[in-house]
């Protein structure tokens, strides 16, 4: 009996390691994928973030000087350990939103002027052609908010405008319909 149960154990292992060539044979080697999200396959590992600049210089520097100062401070959170940050208090603590396989790269252009050709140019051939996932604007006015829209739409990029909270100060000898102009730009404003 004993003869009999070791030759059906014997065919039982036999049978098994050659259903288990064939399983090798026809189906694909599993090997790790090297994207596991077709998200990032699309976009690689650095999420490219536009800055389209404004074209007059003292608005231009404030915005730079502001988007660096924001860098550095991504660059100072991402560098600072985890583990550290469980410790501090709630309040303080840094809020770590990307995962570690993803960064983010901010690119920024500026127009060579104000006219709308040359927006249009920088937005489109400059940073669509970077391969950016959206766009900061920072408009001036409703006439460059409109180009963004515009220029959003045709893209089909997401652009995000950053306005001045600030109102324009009203002078006194402005007409009305100026005055109410205004009003209606700065209603505009606060709608996006």
């Amino acid at each position: 009996m004993s003869s009999t149960s070791s030759r059906s154990r014997s065919l039982s292992l036999l049978q098994l390691f050659l259903l288990f060539l064939l399983l090798q044979l026809f189906l694909p080697p599993g090997l790790p994928h090297p994207q596991p999200c077709l998200l990032l396959q699309r976009i690689g590992h650095k999420v490219r973030v536009g800055a389209l600049l404004p074209a007059q210089r003292g608005v231009r520097v404030r915005v730079q000087a502001a988007l660096n100062r924001a860098v550095e401070e991504r660059d100072n959170r991402e560098n600072r350990d985890p583990e550290r940050e469980k410790d501090r208090d709630p309040e303080m603590r840094t809020n770590f939103f990307l995962p570690y396989n993803l960064s983010v790269e901010l690119v920024s252009r500026q127009p060579v002027a104000a006219d709308p050709d040359s927006v249009l140019r920088c937005g489109c051939a400059d940073l669509g052609a970077s391969g950016v996932s959206a766009v900061l604007a920072f408009p001036q006015n409703r006439e460059e908010l409109l180009q963004l829209d515009l220029m959003s739409s045709f893209m089909e990029i997401p652009f995000i405008s950053v306005l001045e909270q600030g109102e324009p100060s009203l002078s006194e000898g402005e007409p009305t319909s100026v005055q109410r102009l205004r009003d209606s730009e700065t209603q505009l404003f606060d709608v996006y």
